[in-house]
């Protein structure tokens, strides 16, 4: 029971640690997000700077949560591979048993097969965020994965002062100083934070989830705006809808009494500052591509969002 007390501490820490990183970062993609639909909010207010803030908190949280994951998934596979008496990228050329090395951070057995079971949870969730949630392809996910676990393998002969010279294994006995330590070891905290970001590209698509949790983005929703905009916009759908095929042309806003409404519009940045963002969507293509006509109105010319939700039996 205490060392599932302690591993499970270990894994805490590895969270908070991450989460704090992943919120600076996540202010960073914000800014990123905010350049790639071209739109910066105006007059923001102290709750939406709050709102604001709680995005950033909340992709750190995820981004966290995600690494962990990953690294406890890479690292059952890891001690997986050690248990079996193989040393992981050298096993094809020579099979070498642990047991002829002089290893260290290497934990015992019973360690191991904790280790291996929270990683057997930590990637049914992957695959859960995968497929179900849709963040990010499997595709990537292996990808991903398989980079974190040669970048843990290379940290684990680093550690032990392994090396292979022709595929022969040895010790090396020079001791590493303590500055060289502290600065692998923070080359290998940056890369590991670093690869699920570049390769797998996760932060767009973490930050547009993080966005649609705190409802600044909002996919596939009715607005309700103001009759006084009516023109204007049909005036924008029909210059839009000039010289293409009918059936990618947008809908024309039916005639208002007191509202108008636009049905399948994606807002992409709202409740922060005074203006709106969203765009309406054509059909696609044969070739499955699609285009977009974005508006941005003052939010008081929006009197209401009406989104469609699907409850199952269970619900």
């Amino acid at each position: 029971m205490r060392k599932y007390k302690e591993i499970t501490e270990f894994v805490i820490d590895l969270f908070k640690i991450f989460s704090i990183l992943g919120t600076a970062i996540g202010a960073f993609i914000v800014v990123i997000y905010c350049i790639e639909i071209h739109f910066f909010p105006q007059d923001v207010t102290i709750s939406g700077a709050l709102l604001f803030i709680w995005v950033t908190i909340n992709f750190g949280i995820l981004y966290g949560l995600i690494i962990v994951m990953l690294y406890m998934a890479n690292l059952s596979i890891f001690y997986l591979l050690c248990f079996i008496r193989q040393i992981f990228f050298i096993v094809k050329f020579k099979k070498i048993k642990i047991k002829n090395l002089k290893i260290k951070y290497l934990p015992p057995v019973d360690i191991m097969l904790i280790f291996f079971l929270y990683g057997l949870i930590a990637q049914a969730f992957i695959i859960l965020f995968s497929i179900d949630l849709k963040i990010f392809s499997l595709m990537k996910i292996f990808l991903v994965q398989a980079l974190m676990l040669l970048l843990y393998s290379v940290k684990f002969f680093a550690d032990n002062r392994i090396r292979s010279k022709f595929f022969k294994i040895v010790n090396i006995e020079k001791e590493e100083s303590d500055k060289d330590k502290i600065s692998r070891n923070f080359m290998y905290l940056l890369l590991l934070i670093l690869i699920p970001l570049v390769v797998g590209q996760f932060g767009g698509n973490l930050i547009k989830f993080s966005f649609i949790l705190s409802g600044i983005r909002q996919p596939n929703v009715t607005l309700y705006i103001d009759k006084n905009y009516r023109n204007v916009l049909q005036t924008r759908i029909n210059q839009f809808n000039n010289d293409k095929e009918k059936s990618l042309h947008l809908k024309s806003i039916p005639d208002c009494i007191d509202l108008c409404h636009l049905d399948n519009v994606n807002i992409l940045f709202a409740s922060v500052g005074s203006q709106i963002l969203f765009e309406i969507r054509t059909m696609q293509d044969k070739n499955g591509q699609s285009e977009a006509l974005r508006f941005i109105l003052p939010s008081s010319a929006i009197k209401g969002i009406e989104s469609k939700i699907i409850y199952s039996k269970d619900d």
